[in-house]
């Protein structure tokens, strides 16, 4: 399923590369509102951080042949000879072009290899807009915390009872960075309670909050407010007060009768989220998640 570098720069020439700081980069996927795969609706894409002739690679992208652009262009334009991969969850778009990176370290949450190879057959049956792939499960697994290195730049994995069992964020704390794959989205996140509580949740966004960072970048948001320095704290307690509105939206009745815009229209209007209209179909599925969790 390799794609060679000349397929690979025809095919996704829409992959941009955008650099967030001298040792770092967001290679953006773009958005297709009329995509069948709801990934690419949204928007997304995966950091890559470099150094001489090494990189680590934040999450490997969404459809057959983009982790491979990622490692074409790397390799071309940065001389990059050596890979590591880092897998923040085991959903199909953070782990879908893994086979690319299969002769190189793969590091996860050990919940993520296990809910990988738990969900093998169906992960390898593809999804709407996004074709079948093999499975590779990571090399190096951890729980809690892991540093590693690419070059002399620190790399702090640290995991977050956020969204998924054994989410992991990606810390550059010489860059007072953040890279919140799925923990952090604009304008509004997939609920998911089976990894935690609500109260937990909020709780683990105050933990994050209370991180030394000024720059927040994550998969799914605004490609302009990456472009210019990423989010600030205020995107960590957006997305909290988001999912502590809809709690209470159930509660008192009101989950219907307040639309997506109007439970996150403070960060609109100060422009700590953006709108974007595929994300209404997010919101959707989050007000069923919390019927269902409160009936619990």
């Amino acid at each position: 399923m390799s794609v060679d570098e000349s397929t690979s720069a025809q095919e996704f020439n829409y992959i941009e590369a955008i650099p967030l700081a001298h040792n770092l980069l967001f290679f953006y996927w773009g958005r297709h509102p009329q995509h069948a795969s709801i990934d690419m609706r949204l928007g997304g894409g995966a950091f890559v951080v470099y150094e001489g002739e090494e990189a680590v690679m934040i999450d490997c992208m969404n459809l057959a042949g983009h982790g491979q652009y990622v490692r074409d262009f790397m390799t071309r334009e940065h001389g990059i000879e050596r890979f590591t991969l880092v897998n923040t969850h085991w959903h199909e778009d953070h782990i879908a072009e893994n086979h690319v990176y299969s002769d190189c370290t793969i590091i996860a949450h050990t919940m993520t290899r296990r809910l990988m190879a738990e969900n093998r057959s169906s992960l390898e049956l593809g999804s709407p807009g996004v074709p079948p792939f093999p499975v590779v499960l990571p090399t190096v697994c951890f729980s809690g915390r892991l540093d590693i290195w690419c070059g002399s730049t620190l790399i702090e994995l640290h995991e977050f009872a956020i969204h998924e069992h054994g989410h992991i964020c990606a810390c550059l704390p010489g860059q007072k960075t953040l890279l919140a794959a799925d923990m952090l989205e604009d304008p509004v996140w997939f609920f998911s309670f089976e990894v935690a509580s609500a109260q937990t949740q909020i709780e683990e966004y105050q933990r994050m909050a209370a991180m030394d960072i000024e720059h927040i970048y994550t998969v799914h948001g605004d490609v302009d407010t990456q472009r210019h320095g990423g989010y600030s704290k205020d995107f960590i307690h957006a997305n909290a007060a988001y999912l502590q509105r809809m709690i209470n939206a159930a509660v008192d009745g009101s989950l219907d009768k307040k639309s997506a815009e109007e439970m996150i229209s403070q960060e609109l209007a100060a422009h700590t989220l953006h709108w974007w209209e595929a994300y209404r179909e997010v919101h959707e599925l989050n007000k069923k998640t919390v019927r269902g969790y409160l009936k619990k």
